[in-house]
């Protein structure tokens, strides 16, 4: 994959383009690896400079799947979809790339030209529609006063966000090396264990940096596989935490996992709502659904263990893909393979087909005289 990734480079620095969307194929053709979304990212670029911006975006896509933490394949998304001339689709790829790599000058610059350029669209259609430019206007004012209020009371009430909001000591009170390893490694782990909160034993999604930093040490020491060399789950415990910490140690990360909790709890909430207001009773909506913690804790586990199963399934496709370049690379291979064979025995047989036609048209002139 590395050699193919460095011909695909050093033809795409010499203007092919053409020529470094092939040899990244044949690398993308190999399968997974560490280096797959690079391939996938400098493929992307080839087939933008070829304008085949709609495989441009497959491979783009295909490089945010595997990984979400690295700010280029969002770079490579954005380009593609300006380019499309989705214009706030563009925007959104490269705001989600800034949000993961603030540091990167051309996401900033991707993103400030896209947001210039849905300006630039959504004026446009204003100017063609006068009833929409007065209700959008209007809309400006609307938003910009409710901002400036909100300024305002934000700056008489603003106090510094608190390091922590969990209470350690009460929520770890009776953790122990093998109550903690059950509970990490219970029945469907790999399911449950989808939700980095749940693994840390977090049950609060306002938890800060600080609480995450501060439960992971706490229950990492308490699964170390060093410390518990007699139970064989500890190494796979230990693993499951580290895992669950990578996941929202950033900001970023943390807040993205709350909001998807958030969510959930919220849906909950007003469907019981709805359905209360519609004549089911209390009693009967527990019998359905459980009481409401139950009912939250069920729909925050299937939203998680759903957004898994819809990762797994796109590495999937991306298998299935990589698989059927392989097969039509192979059927490339033997076509030409044919062809060369087929040359060599045209050329092998060159001289005795010449002296067979000589011979032929020598016989035939002795014929007619």
């Amino acid at each position: 994959m590395d050699a193919a990734r460095a011909e695909g480079n050093a033809l795409l620095a010499a203007g092919d383009a053409r020529g470094a969307e092939a040899a990244y194929s044949r690398g993308v053709a190999l399968g997974s690896g560490d280096s797959l979304h690079l391939l996938l990212s400098n493929r992307s670029v080839a087939r933008w400079k070829l304008g085949r911006f709609d495989l441009a975006l497959e491979d783009a896509e295909q490089c945010v799947v595997l990984k979400p933490l690295w700010g280029k394949g969002y770079g490579r998304k954005g380009a593609a979809l300006f380019s499309l001339g989705r214009f706030k689709e563009a925007l959104e790829a490269y705001e989600e790339g800034v949000a993961v790599e603030k540091s990167s000058q051309a996401l900033k610059d991707g993103r400030d030209k896209s947001r210039a350029k849905l300006q630039e669209q959504e004026e446009a259609a204003r100017q063609a529609d006068p009833l929409e430019s007065f209700l959008s206007d209007i809309n400006e004012l609307e938003q910009a006063k409710s901002a400036g209020d909100a300024t305002s009371a934000a700056e008489k009430t603003a106090a510094p966000p608190p390091e922590e909001v969990l209470d350690h000591v009460a929520e770890t009170k009776g953790w122990t090396s093998s109550n903690q390893t059950e509970r990490i490694l219970c029945h469907n782990y790999r399911w449950l264990n989808c939700n980095p909160f749940r693994v840390l034993g977090i049950t609060n999604e306002d938890a800060t940096k600080q609480d995450v930093k501060k439960r992971y040490h706490k229950l990492s020491a308490l699964v170390h596989p060093d410390k518990n060399r007699d139970d064989e789950r500890a190494e796979e415990a230990f693993q499951e935490v580290k895992k669950a910490y990578e996941k929202i140690k950033s900001d970023e990360r943390r807040a993205l996992v709350a909001e998807i909790i958030r969510n959930c709890k919220r849906s909950v909430r007003e469907t019981r709502e709805r359905l209360l207001r519609k004549g089911l009773s209390q009693a009967e909506l527990e019998a359905r659904d459980g009481t409401l913690e139950e009912a939250l804790d069920k729909e925050v586990k299937r939203e998680f263990a759903a957004r898994e199963h819809m990762r797994q399934k796109a590495e999937m496709n991306q298998r299935a893909y990589q698989r059927r370049e392989r097969e039509q690379e192979d059927l490339q291979k033997e076509y030409w393979k044919q062809v060369k064979e087929t040359e060599e025995a045209m050329r092998e047989t060159r001289d005795d087909r010449v002296k067979n036609w000589q011979g032929f048209t020598k016989s035939k002139k002795r014929r007619v005289t």
